[in-house]
């Protein structure tokens, strides 16, 4: 599963580690997307983040050169090779990063697909009212977060655009939302 984020990045101290995000915004702030690929093995997950590039050596880079395109494109040929469609799912209130692996991994096994899942930090924990507000203020900036990442996904699909290409395409890409 690819997994597309505005969640804090955990260190080796943290709690949960393994699972590489938790429950709070990015420390680069709410816009900051981080890609991982999530894997359920042997009753745990394994959660790879995939690294970073530094572009500023070029003035302007191609997209080509970008993680993100990188990723989208493997996932299109993943999702051709296996006869899969996609499904984009982002998921609602009061979830862990662990609970929103396990709904993504769920929608995989039930319908088929390959889900790409956004995850935004939606169960920071503490005193309920408290909590509520903090997530409705995660909630407001990270659909700044969704929409840039809508706005690369529509310029992944515009770029070197084939139409007899998009025709002979077996696979559908949907989204999800669930709160």
């Amino acid at each position: 599963m690819l997994v597309l984020t505005n969640r804090n990045i955990l260190s080796v101290k943290d709690k949960n580690y393994e699972l590489g995000f938790g429950e709070q915004l990015s420390e680069k702030g709410p816009s900051e997307i981080r890609l991982a690929h999530a894997t359920f093995n042997a009753k745990k997950w394994q959660v790879d983040i995939v690294p970073e590039v530094s572009l500023s050596k070029k003035t302007s880079p191609d997209l080509e050169d970008f993680p993100s395109y990188k990723e989208f494109i493997k996932l299109l040929t993943h999702c051709r090779s296996v006869n899969k469609h996609c499904l984009f799912y982002v998921h609602g209130y009061g979830k862990t990063f662990e609970e929103t692996l396990e709904q993504g991994h769920r929608l995989e096994k039930k319908y088929n697909v390959e889900v790409v899942l956004f995850s935004w930090p939606s169960n920071t924990g503490g005193m309920a009212i408290k909590e509520y507000k903090n997530v409705k203020r995660h909630a407001i900036s990270s659909s700044t977060a969704l929409d840039n990442i809508f706005e690369k996904l529509s310029e992944y699909m515009k770029f070197k655009f084939d139409k007899e290409k998009l025709l002979g395409c077996n696979i559908t890409i949907n989204l999800m939302t669930y709160s």
